[in-house]
């Protein structure tokens, strides 16, 4: 990650399942998602920022090696309104999304400091000799790139991916770019892409053992509590 990277930012927070939620305040396994998972859904709804069929695509080209991603959404100084709040639009969204799922989870609060450490273990653990798969792959971490028409820039790519593809491109553009309308997520993504073919089988997700344990979550508040979090929820 860039070293300026997060000179605006504040934190970030993430909905979860109130099952795993806890696991969250001393991390020691980060749980990826199969990124099939937000590619199978049939019917997208408009508030929907989560599910996209446009994951692991370049035009015509589509990735046939598994990727695992967790997400994490981005809260900056320039997010709060003048009363100190979260402003409307982005809690709107955020929230509306969650419906969309017929969820309304709870989310962590996670300071710039605790995710910092988070950045340190997955240097660490990319540094470490790994058996296959993932011994050819590296964890990624990468802030979304929203884009205006992404079909025509994705498609743009198709050739270039078709005569000069590696993991670090699927990383780069093919799970770090997103179409605009995701926009209000500010996701920070963290994921890995095997350098494998896809077989038959699902797998949901991938756990990963991070080389130490890590403080992460600070606080957990109900969904309802969006619309209230002010910007000292982020520091110690």
């Amino acid at each position: 990650m860039k070293d300026d990277i997060m000179n605006n930012d504040i934190g970030f927070i993430k909905f979860i399942d109130e099952q795993y939620i806890d696991d969250y305040f001393a991390l020691s396994e980060l749980w990826l998602a199969n990124v099939d998972n937000f590619t199978s859904n049939e019917e997208l709804k408009a508030e929907d920022l989560i599910n996209d069929r446009d994951e692991g695509r370049a035009g015509n080209f589509s990735s046939n090696m598994p990727a695992f991603i967790t997400c994490f959404t981005k809260i900056q100084k320039t997010d709060f309104d003048s009363s100190g709040k979260l402003n409307h639009d982005m809690v709107d969204s955020l929230l509306k999304s969650e419906v969309s799922q017929g969820n309304k989870r709870p989310f962590i609060v996670i300071s710039k400091k605790h995710m910092d450490n988070l950045m340190s273990q997955i240097i660490a653990f990319n540094a470490e000799p790994h058996s296959f798969p993932i011994e050819h792959s590296n964890i990624f971490v990468r802030e979304i790139r929203y884009v205006d028409e992404y079909n025509k820039i994705s498609t743009s790519a198709d050739q270039s991916f078709r005569e000069n593809w590696n993991v670090n491109a699927l990383a780069e553009v093919m799970y770090s770019t997103k179409d605009i309308k995701y926009q209000a997520q500010h996701e920070l993504r963290i994921g890995i892409v095997y350098e494998v073919e896809k077989t038959e089988g699902y797998l949901p997700g991938r756990m990963i053992k991070l080389p130490a344990k890590v403080e992460l979550a600070s606080c957990k508040l109900n969904s309802n509590d969006l619309a209230t979090l002010d910007a000292s929820c982020f520091f110690d």
